[in-house]
């Protein structure tokens, strides 16, 4: 990616100074990152490729917090709204995504392509006579790309395993922590698709909220969020595979009540 000066960094802060990552940090953070992505044969993803440099050299408790600030800087830089700015003061988009094998980080490359989440239901108190009416699925509607709907998940970060990857990505996600949500025990669904030529593995759990009163906040990653039954759920979701993730949740919930 070509350097983007300082005077440059200036001029899209004055005009987009809403595209901040978070208080205190702005585009220049962006343009200051996006600059040192070069075009590297062979790699998924510019941030799991930062991962895994941080990783190994940062064997202490700040890793996590700069693994974090990279993941804002990436989402950020997803955003069309943020590619259409650095394109025109830069010429160019941020390089985050390329593909992937690189020597012996088949650990990195499993993290890259692999995502966990929680599929979140709550209950309808007396709603309808029909318990299968009964129950909502709760989707989030991303703020980047096609803007599709799923349940909250994201990538596998370094050290974590599947469930606290889940766990964690529906609080920075939903706002949700573990004690607003019961797992239920007996359901995980684990989806295998393609992402640009390469495989990936996507894992749900499935959780009960314990309050329908809790209050879900979105993250910057996600515009909006719906309470749905089944068959719109299915609709909203549009790809196959979670359809039938969430026709498989639902038909385990309905077993589970009869029994």
């Amino acid at each position: 990616m070509n350097k983007i000066d300082e005077e440059s960094g200036k001029q899209i802060l004055e005009e987009d100074s809403s595209a901040s990552i978070g208080e205190g940090e702005t585009l220049d953070n962006i343009a200051e990152a996006s600059s040192m992505l070069t075009t590297i044969q062979h790699m998924h993803c510019a941030v799991h490729t930062l991962q895994l440099a941080i990783r190994d050299g940062l064997k202490d408790h700040h890793a996590a917090t700069v693994i974090g600030k990279l993941r804002q800087v990436t989402v950020a830089g997803r955003a069309p709204k943020t590619d259409a700015i650095l394109k025109r003061h830069a010429g160019k988009g941020a390089i985050l995504d390329q593909t992937t094998h690189w020597g012996g980080t088949c650990l990195m490359i499993n993290m890259a392509l692999r995502a966990c989440g929680l599929i979140i239901y709550r209950r309808l108190s007396q709603a309808s006579s029909k318990p299968e009416e009964n129950i909502q699925f709760l989707l989030l509607q991303t703020s980047y790309g096609r803007h599709h709907w799923t349940p909250p998940k994201g990538h596998v970060d370094p050290g974590e395993d599947d469930l606290q990857t889940a766990l964690r990505e529906t609080e920075e996600e939903a706002g949700l922590k573990s004690m607003d949500f019961q797992i239920i025990d007996g359901f995980k669904k684990e989806l295998q698709y393609e992402v640009r030529s390469q495989p990936k593995t996507v894992v749900y759990w499935l959780a009960e909220l314990r309050d329908n009163n809790i209050e879900i906040c979105l993250s910057k990653e996600h515009q909006a969020y719906r309470w749905l039954g089944l068959e719109k759920a299915c609709q909203l979701s549009g790809y196959q595979d979670m359809q039938e993730a969430l026709r498989e949740a639902h038909s385990f919930l309905l077993r589970r009540k009869q029994n």
